[in-house]
This record gives C-alpha cells, sequence and structure tokens, in this order.
C-alpha cells in the first residue's frame, strides 16, 4: 500500500506522512491573509499567517516551510498533522493564546520568521518549490496598514494573483482585542468605496483620501475615515489647541 518511504513521518519532502508520493504545484495552497504589524499587542505575539488550500482534499504541512526575505526559514514540525481542510482555512502563528495574540483561535505556532513593517516578502515552500509567494512594502506588493491584516480579496484567489498590491485590502472586521481581520474565514471582498483607504468615500465613512489619510498631519481625513475634530490631538486649522481629550 505504500507508494513511497524515505525513514521519516515528515511530509513536504515528496513522501507524504502515509508513505503515499506526494506531488504539489505552484497556488495549490495560498497565502489569504496576514498580520504584518499589529496595535493590540506586540509584533512577536500578535503576527500570523493565514493560509488557503484550494485542493478539495485536505493536507498535512508538516514538512512544508514558512519563509522571508532575509533568510528566515521554519520548517513546520508536529507530533500530530498540521492540516488545512480541503476548501478551508489554517492560521498560523507566533503566539497561541488567544488571550495573548489579540484573540485569534490558531491551528498551528511557528517561530523564528517575523514580518517586517517596512519591505519583505513570506513564502510557503514544499520541497525546496515556492507554492505561494507575497511581497510586502515592494514595488508591486501591499503595505500592511498598523493594526488592519492584508487579506486576498477572495475574488482573486489563484496563483500569484497576490503579487499584486491591487489584489489584497485591509479587513473591517474588529478582533476580540480591537485589531481588524478576518483569521481562518472567507475575506470580506475588497470593494471600492466599503474598506477606509481606498480612496473612494463609502456609505460608512465621512472621508477618504486614500494614502493621504492621517493621524498626524493636520486637517486631513484620518485613517480610520473621519473627519478631523477636536479632541483627535490633532491641532487642526481655527483650533488653539488640541490635546486629545474632550
Amino acid at each position: 500500500g505504500e507508494t513511497c518511504d524515505d525513514g521519516d513521518a515528515l511530509g513536504g519532502d515528496g513522501c507524504g506522512p502515509t508513505c503515499q508520493v506526494e506531488v504539489f504545484l505552484v497556488g495549490d495552497l495560498l497565502i489569504t491573509e496576514l498580520m504584518v504589524d499589529p496595535l493590540a499587542v506586540s509584533d512577536g505575539s500578535g503576527e500570523w499567517i493565514e493560509l488557503h488550500n484550494r485542493r478539495p482534499h485536505p493536507v498535512d504541512l508538516r514538512g512544508w516551510a514558512l519563509a522571508d526575505d532575509t533568510g528566515e526559514l521554519h520548517v513546520i514540525e508536529a507530533d500530530g498533522p498540521v492540516v488545512v481542510p480541503g476548501g478551508g482555512f489554517g492560521v498560523f502563528a507566533r503566539q497561541g493564546n488567544p488571550g495573548a495574540n489579540g484573540g485569534v483561535a490558531v491551528d498551528y505556532v511557528y517561530e523564528g520568521v517575523s514580518l517586517a513593517n517596512g519591505p519583505d516578502a513570506v513564502a510557503l515552500v514544499w520541497n525546496d518549490l515556492e507554492i505561494d509567494r507575497v511581497n510586502l512594502a515592494k514595488t508591486g506588493g501591499p503595505t500592511a496598514k498598523p493594526g488592519r491584516s492584508l487579506a486576498l480579496d477572495p475574488a482573486m484567489t489563484w496563483s500569484a494573483a497576490g503579487l499584486a498590491a491591487s489584489a489584497w485590502c485591509d479587513q473591517p472586521s474588529v478582533l476580540p482585542a480591537g485589531d481588524h481581520g478576518t483569521p481562518g474565514e472567507e475575506n470580506e471582498p475588497c470593494i471600492p468605496g466599503i474598506l477606509c483607504g481606498d480612496g473612494v468615500v463609502g456609505p460608512f465613512e465621512a472621508c477618504d483620501d486614500g494614502p493621504a489619510n492621517s493621524d498626524i498631519a493636520a486637517d486631513a481625513c484620518r485613517e480610520d475615515c473621519a473627519l478631523p475634530t477636536c479632541g483627535d490631538g490633532i491641532k487642526d486649522t481655527g483650533e488653539a489647541c488640541d490635546d486629545g481629550d474632550a
């Protein structure tokens, strides 16, 4: 009943944990959401990566790896299967306790890979093959906002779609500790006017100047798409002072 036996119980090397030959193609699994710069907790506690299995059958990721552009690498190892269900999602995080990671339910805890708040990349690797890759804050790639996950538009879940910044947006759903994201669930669509920061004033926004939104600049539309106001801690035109309280 065995089609291979390489002497270990790990997958990710061409011979799976049940001694069956593995074959995976680029795009079979995708990185669909990342919390790069949490605000509710530290980066070391609050960073997480969501994976989506596009195959109809579950995939055991033991032996696969997470890698970044700085040479950091984590090989997925566990006593039992690390399964992403067919058509489903898995959440990998640096901290497994929801009480310490911002309220996120986690399927696997990794170490040794951190997501830089500036230029970086993260890749999912099987048998030395990059199955998926996301370039962060690089030419053509998406840039994360503090406290908001970067999420791939659910209409764009195919190989290499995630390399374009236009395929990504931040998520409006609020996590228990106050950051925003949809870990372990299908992402909300990247519809112009729905998401703050896309430059289109939506039905629940008072303003939206896209990249010009600022919680620092005077008279700017704020990063939550609210108008500048007395009590927001920024001295705007017409104000003699603003200490951030009413």
